[in-house]
C-alpha cells in the first residue's frame, strides 16, 4: 500500500510535521498479521456480504486492518485510550520525530472547539490532550470504493465481538450528511446477511429511548441520523447531542460526516464526546484534518483506487465522434450539437493526454511524445 505523506506546519509547533497514516504504521509495526491473531479474533467472516455479493480484496484488507487495530486497543490495552495514546505518541516521536502531544493538543486559542470539549474532558497545562480522542480510526477511501459495504460489514463484526465479550457492549450509531447516503446505507443494511445471534434492526436516533426499551431482548438496535443535524440545541430536524449522550457509550461510524454546513467543525466535537467511552470510526474520501490522516488505519484514496484498476476507464468509440459528419457549415449545427461537439473534443483531449503519458512512461518504447 502506498505511503501518503504531506508536510504541513503546525501552529502549535515551530517544526514541520510530516503527516502520514500513523495508525497504519503503528499497526504494521506492533500488531500481528490478521492470520496470526488469537482464534476468537480471526475466526470471523470477513469476505461475504450477501447471497450475491462478496467484498473486493482491498475491502477485505481494510477489514483486516480494522480488526487488528481493535485487537490491540481492546485485546492488548484493555480499551485504555490513555495507555494506547502513550504508545502511539512515543512511536511517533521515536520513529518519525513527531511531537504529537504539542501538535495535536487543543488549547483555549481553538475557541469554540476548546469551549465545547473542556466541559467533558480534563484540561491541563493550558490544553486538552489528544489522548482523550485516541479511541478512533479512520478509513481514507475513494468515492466509489464501497465504503458503505465496509460500514455494514464493520457493524456485523462489532456486534459479533460484543457477543464474544472481546469488546465492551456499546450502542452503534451511523452518521452521514445526506439523505441519499442514509438511504444507500439502509439498502445495503437490509441486503446484508448478518452473522449475529440477535437480528440487527435500524432505528432513527430520535427513537433511541423506545428502541432500547422495546427491542433490547429480541433485536440489536443500530441507530442512524444526519450528522449535520446533530447540534447543541433542539429544533424541527436538529437534535441536541446532550439528549443522546448515553454516557459516551457509543460506537460511532461516520461517513463523510465532516461535510455539511458551516458548523461541521463543532459537530466533529460532539461526535468525539458521544464516543468518549466507546470508539469512533471515520470514513471519507477527502480527509484534510491532520487528526484524521494521522489516525488513518487504512488508505485506499483515489490515486490508489485508480492505480489498482478499480477506477473508471475512459474509452472513446468511433461512432461517438461522428456527430455532424455530413454537415458542412457551422451554422447548420444547433446549439445543443455545438455543446456536444465541444464536450466530445474535451473527452478526446483527455484520452489523448492519458495515452501520451503512457507512451512517455513506457521504457521499452523509449520515445519522446509531445503533450497534446
Amino acid at each position: 500500500m502506498p505511503r501518503v505523506s504531506n508536510r504541513t506546519k503546525s501552529s502549535k509547533n515551530a517544526s514541520f510535521l510530516e503527516i502520514i497514516p500513523l495508525l497504519r504504521e503503528f499497526v504494521d509495526t506492533y500488531v500481528p498479521d490478521f492470520e496470526n491473531l488469537p482464534a476468537e479474533w480471526k475466526e470471523i467472516d470477513i469476505r461475504s456480504f450477501s447471497n450475491e455479493k462478496s467484498l473486493w480484496e482491498f475491502q477485505v484488507e481494510a477489514i483486516k486492518y480494522a480488526i487488528r487495530a481493535l485487537y490491540y486497543y481492546y485485546g492488548i490495552k484493555n480499551g485504555d485510550k490513555y495507555a494506547f495514546w502513550e504508545e502511539l505518541r512515543n512511536f511517533a516521536l521515536q520513529d518519525f520525530n513527531m511531537d504529537l502531544e504539542n501538535a495535536l493538543k487543543i488549547s483555549p486559542s481553538d475557541g469554540d472547539i476548546f469551549s465545547i470539549l473542556s466541559k467533558f474532558f480534563y484540561s491541563y497545562d493550558e490544553g486538552i490532550s489528544f489522548g482523550n480522542f485516541s479511541n478512533r480510526m479512520s478509513f481514507w477511501m475513494a468515492t466509489g470504493s464501497g465504503k458503505t459495504l465496509l460500514i455494514v460489514k464493520l457493524i456485523d463484526i462489532l456486534a459479533i465481538y460484543m457477543e464474544r465479550g472481546l469488546i465492551p457492549k456499546r450502542d452503534i450509531l451511523f452518521l452521514t450528511y445526506r439523505d441519499d447516503l442514509i438511504e444507500q446505507f439502509q439498502k445495503h443494511f437490509e441486503e446484508y446477511r448478518f452473522n449475529t445471534s440477535k437480528k440487527p434492526y435500524l432505528f432513527e436516533l430520535k427513537h433511541f429511548g423506545d428502541a432500547k426499551e422495546k427491542g433490547a431482548f429480541l433485536l440489536l438496535p443500530v441507530f442512524y441520523y444526519r450528522s449535520n443535524n446533530i447540534k447543541d440545541r433542539q429544533g424541527d430536524k436538529t437534535i441536541d447531542f446532550k439528549d443522546y449522550d448515553n454516557n459516551g457509550n457509543w460506537y460511532i461510524i461516520l461517513d463523510e460526516a465532516h461535510k455539511g454546513d458551516k458548523e461541521s467543525s463543532k459537530s466533529q466535537q460532539y461526535f468525539s464526546i458521544l464516543s468518549r467511552n466507546g470508539f469512533l470510526f471515520n470514513f471519507s474520501a477527502t480527509f484534510t484534518d491532520i487528526r484524521d490522516i494521522l489516525t488513518t488505519v487504512y488508505e485506499f484514496n483515489l490515486r490508489s483506487y485508480i492505480r489498482e484498476g478499480y477506477g473508471k476507464v475512459l474509452r472513446i468509440f468511433q461512432e461517438n465522434l461522428n456527430i455532424g459528419a455530413k454537415v458542412k457549415k457551422s451554422e447548420d449545427f444547433t446549439s445543443e450539437e455545438k455543446e456536444l461537439i465541444i464536450l466530445k473534443i474535451l473527452l478526446l483531449l483527455a484520452y489523448l493526454k492519458k495515452k501520451a503519458k503512457e507512451i512517455r512512461e513506457n521504457t521499452e518504447l523509449s520515445v519522446e511524445y509531445h503533450s497534446p
